[in-house]
């Protein structure tokens, strides 16, 4: 896993990078910009609403399609410190690739919203799909479809990525209440 972090980095560089001084275009051409009051409404809303709404979507699937343990597994038996870098890291860089940048990039070339929308929930589903397994897809999609959507709606990084972190945050606090529990 800390590859996968050496990975997110580097991609984190490449794409701002790549968006500054190839596209010679300000940061704010992909959502990089301070969150306003509404946007951190919006945020914090959305939050308290994304574990319920994830809930009732796995709750709806047939066990077939649930992530991957062995996915879970690998990630729970990290040390807490890793645990914490990939929890800021992973989410701030797939949404700056998935989201701020692909999205705004296929709606610019297309002039369409809904196809940087299909184009970032299925690519980003994709992404998953080492990790959790083919039959995850279907239950990690529409969580994805909500961060892609949540993106479109706000138009900025730094809040679609507290969102996303929220989502991630399992990754860190359940394995300490479990290890409690026990």
């Amino acid at each position: 896993m800390t590859g996968q972090l050496l990975i997110d980095l580097a991609l984190i560089t490449a794409l701002l990078l790549l968006v500054s001084f190839w596209e010679r275009k300000g940061l704010a051409s992909v959502g990089l910009r301070w969150p306003s009051g509404r946007d951190l409404v919006a945020t914090v809303a959305v939050c308290l609403l994304w574990f319920p709404i994830v809930i009732a979507i796995g709750m709806l699937l047939p066990v077939s399609l649930q992530a991957d343990q062995r996915g879970l597994a690998a990630l729970v038996a990290l040390p807490l410190w890793l645990r914490l870098l990939l929890l800021l890291i992973s989410p701030f860089q797939e949404e700056l690739l998935f989201k701020a940048y692909l999205i705004e990039r296929v709606e610019k070339l297309t002039g369409s919203t809904w196809l940087a929308f299909g184009v970032s929930v299925l690519s980003n589903t994709l992404a998953h799909l080492t990790l959790w397994g083919g039959g995850a897809l279907a239950s990690i999609a529409p969580g994805i479809a909500i961060l892609s959507g949540f993106y479109i709606w706000r138009r900025n990084l730094p809040a679609s990525t507290a969102l996303h972190v929220v989502a991630d945050s399992p990754i860190v606090w359940l394995p300490i209440l479990l290890s409690r529990w026990r």
